[in-house]
């Protein structure tokens, strides 16, 4: 019953963060109102509020003005998928890796829209750690990673917006899962790029996607 009461905060967690996204992505106010139709201005009512059910039962559109504002399937996936792996990172004790996890799915759903996300909240969350934590035995490889990301800032292969969540992978994984998720999300963004024929392509989707699949790995 408890894992149920759990799954379900994170449902309206995770629902809350893709609504906050969306309204960043657009620069609308984040808490001025309720929630309503970014097309027609429409406030919604509750029951276009459910998660998951209401994206599907009104097959992502607006009720009053029948746009479009998401693929319905894809929209529900992650709202149910997203509450399924937080409930399970705090299940496990693992509270730390579960903000993390929020965090980078807030920044990866603004860089999905727009191509940036606000990068600030990263930086404020890498000096927690660090006044927490400390750097220990990893502050060179920290510098290593910023004169490489800088280096590919230079020749246009990365965007700023891009170095604090690298950072705070390295600082929240160990090297070989840092390691791992690295190459697991240069190989899933490669392939993306191959396949859409894009010449350029959101990375913290990426990231957030190869440090979730790390957790489960010893």
């Amino acid at each position: 019953m408890n894992t149920i009461l759990l799954y379900f905060i994170n449902l309206i967690l995770t629902s809350l963060l893709i609504c906050l996204a969306d309204r960043s992505a657009l620069n609308r106010p984040l808490w001025t109102s309720r929630s309503y139709c970014f097309h027609c201005q429409q406030q919604l009512r509750w029951f276009e509020l459910i998660p998951i059910f209401s994206v599907l039962f009104l097959h992502g559109r607006c009720r009053s003005c029948q746009t479009s504002y998401a693929n319905p399937f894809r929209l529900a996936f992650f709202e149910a998928a997203v509450p399924a792996f937080a409930t399970y990172l705090t299940t496990i004790g693992l509270w730390g890796a579960t903000i993390t996890f929020y965090l980078l799915f807030f920044l990866a759903s603004e860089d999905v829209l727009t191509q940036t996300c606000s990068s600030w909240l990263a930086w404020v969350f890498l000096t927690g750690i660090f006044y927490g934590h400390g750097l220990h035995n990893r502050w060179w490889l920290s510098l290593a990673l910023l004169v490489l990301c800088f280096c590919l800032i230079a020749l246009k292969l990365l965007g700023s917006g891009d170095v604090p969540v690298l950072l705070l992978l390295l600082n929240t994984l160990s090297p070989g899962q840092f390691a791992t998720s690295l190459l697991l999300a240069s190989l899933a963004a490669l392939i993306w790029l191959l396949l859409s024929h894009q010449r350029k392509l959101p990375f913290i989707p990426f990231l957030w996607f190869s440090w979730t699949c790390v957790q489960f790995w010893p």
